[in-house]
């Protein structure tokens, strides 16, 4: 019994597919003997003084005005496009459709809505510090002039994450749990974010992880869309029986952001030589002499809104980097394609060479802690702290070339950690400390490890 109901069904879907064949080659043979009897007529008409109808090369149909004989009357039949079979007709409108561009650091080919704005400045407020364990509760933005400081367009959104997320202490974004349950989905003001972003360069303060939960729901929403309309396609009834209706109620939420290049200040400012512990916008630019209002937490800043805390939060990154410019010149400012970013465990965009090196297994066993004044060896771990002067990737390029094993975190097998910064120690140097291992600054780091590289290639002779 089985079988025949498996073989009436194949039976029916053949002669669904046939019946389908057949009806549209009714349908253009109806259409080609309309378009040739259209044609005839022309002809026909323009032997009494009408000029000709024709066919042009590109598909369409052709009438050019003319006077009709014995009347006196001009007439004229517009021009019109010639009917194409529904298949053509797709790939036509396909072609023409902007392609959708990965976040893969090229631009996408839609125009920009400014074009005489090429800067974007953007804030969140988010549950955490980890993209891929926290949520974005807020955003705002600031299209910038290329004078950056006229701004062209303004964008504040409340960002609901769901009734599932914990949405974090009130201190670090300013929301109560009641104004984010009021607010956006990130999948409706994706697009909006690649309106304003797209094509433009990103300014940041700490781009690994601003930028990280930019592409973290950016793709949560992606996928999401992606397995709705897949559950719809597989379960709509409606799909056989009105394909078209199907297909317009699939879920279209937009693309990651594709910056031109994104611009971080507070890696430019380290790369300046400021290691402040503080490292909010307003202390950052407190050392740099601007008279500000204190970050630190007080009534009257409590009393503040949201959007206000937030807005003077993005001014103030726009105002650091035009300092870091004026200051230190174009050449300290720190920026990144993203295309040579690449996610790690926790959601951060760090440099590919840096996520790659921390994933890579270590080819030697760690010989232990390294002592100051002595050669590297091969195997040991080094980690690099956020306060170098030189980019990250070369320090990290540089120990791996000479046979040292890259780690993200500190722990108690590293070996030693890179860090210019050797008193009022936060962070890496100061567990470093605890647990004596030594540091050492990126000029000595380079220099160890090139003489470390020159021993390697010497050659060996055995007697």
């Amino acid at each position: 019994m089985e079988k025949q109901d498996n073989l009436k069904q194949q039976n029916k879907a053949a002669n669904r597919r046939q019946n389908g064949a057949k009806n549209s080659r009714n349908r253009n043979q109806a259409r080609a003997k309309a378009r040739s009897n259209a044609a005839s007529n022309a002809n026909t008409t323009g032997a009494g003084g009408n000029s000709n109808a024709g066919s042009s090369s590109n598909g369409t149909t052709t009438v050019t005005a003319g006077t009709t004989a014995g009347t006196g009357i001009t007439t004229a039949t517009a021009t019109g496009p010639r009917r194409r079979s529904r298949g053509g007709r797709r790939r036509n409108q396909a072609q023409q459709r902007p392609r959708r561009t990965r976040a893969t650091g090229t631009p996408p080919e839609t125009p920009l809505t400014h074009p005489e704005a090429p800067y974007v400045v953007l804030t969140l407020g988010t549950t955490g510090i980890h993209p891929g364990s926290s949520r974005i509760v807020s955003i705002d933005a600031l299209v910038l002039a290329a004078d950056m400081t006229t701004v062209v367009e303004s964008y504040h959104e409340i960002i609901n994450p769901g009734p599932d997320v914990i949405p974090g202490p009130v201190h670090m974004h300013g929301l109560s749990p009641e104004r984010i349950g009021h607010g956006k989905s990130f999948a409706s003001v994706l697009k909006k974010l690649g309106l304003l972003i797209d094509g433009r360069t990103l300014i940041v303060h700490d781009a690994p992880t601003t930028w990280g939960f930019i592409v973290s729901e950016g793709r949560r929403a992606m996928n999401a869309a992606a397995r709705a309309n897949r559950a719809k396609a597989r379960g709509g009834n409606n799909r056989a029986e009105n394909g078209k209706a199907a297909k317009n109620k699939q879920q279209r939420v937009g693309h990651v952001p594709v910056p031109r290049g994104i611009v971080d200040t507070l890696a430019s400012m380290r790369r300046a030589g400021i290691f402040s512990n503080d490292i909010r916008p307003a202390a950052m630019a407190m050392e740099l002499g601007v008279d500000t209002p204190s970050p630190v937490a007080s009534l009257k800043r409590a009393a503040l809104s949201e959007q206000v805390t937030s807005r003077a939060h993005t001014n103030m990154v726009a105002q650091l980097y035009r300092l870091l410019k004026d200051q230190f010149g174009p050449e300290i400012i720190a920026s990144r394609e993203i295309a040579e970013l690449a996610a790690n465990r926790a959601g951060l965009q760090l440099p590919t060479a840096m996520v790659r090196a921390h994933e890579k297994a270590a080819t030697k066993d760690n010989p232990g802690i390294y002592q100051p004044g002595e050669e590297l060896l091969p195997g040991m771990e080094f980690t690099v702290a956020p306060e170098v002067l030189l980019d990250p990737v070369l320090l990290v390029e540089a120990g791996v070339a000479a046979g040292l094993k890259y780690v993200e975190k500190l722990t108690r097998q590293t070996s030693l950690v890179v860090c210019n910064k050797t008193t009022d120690l936060v962070g890496k140097p100061l567990h470093a400390q605890r647990k004596n291992i030594p540091l050492i600054n990126d000029a000595e780091f380079l220099k160890a490890c090139q003489e470390r590289r020159s021993v390697a290639k010497k050659p060996i002779f055995s007697s």
